[in-house]
């Protein structure tokens, strides 16, 4: 018979996935802010000034901000992979971490 969690093991599990999504938000946003320092021709000439890039970046998901970014540079294959693991891994902990059996 498997034993229940205690409350206070909960409590510490939760905790914790909460300040896993806290520190993946900040990952994302520190991506986000990265790139746009390295802004390509294309990227200039799709978007007027720098607050509507911002704009339509804000509406990406990461993984649609990755997928671009792999688009507009040219990546170590290294660091691609790293970052392709990376979203993978995100994805797990922000979608599907909390699912419920069954229900996806």
């Amino acid at each position: 018979m498997k034993r229940k969690p205690s409350r206070a093991e909960l409590q510490n599990t939760f905790a914790a996935l909460g300040m896993a999504v806290h520190v993946l938000h900040e990952i994302e946003s520190y991506f986000a802010q990265a790139i746009l320092l390295g802004l390509t021709d294309r990227q200039k000439r799709k978007h007027k000034n720098m607050k509507e890039l911002w704009n339509a970046r804000e509406k990406m998901t990461f993984g649609q901000l990755v997928a671009h970014f792999k688009e507009d540079w040219i990546l170590a294959s290294t660091f691609e992979g790293h970052l392709d693991n990376f979203v993978l891994e995100r994805n797990v902990v922000i979608h599907r971490l909390t699912a419920l059996a069954g229900t996806v």
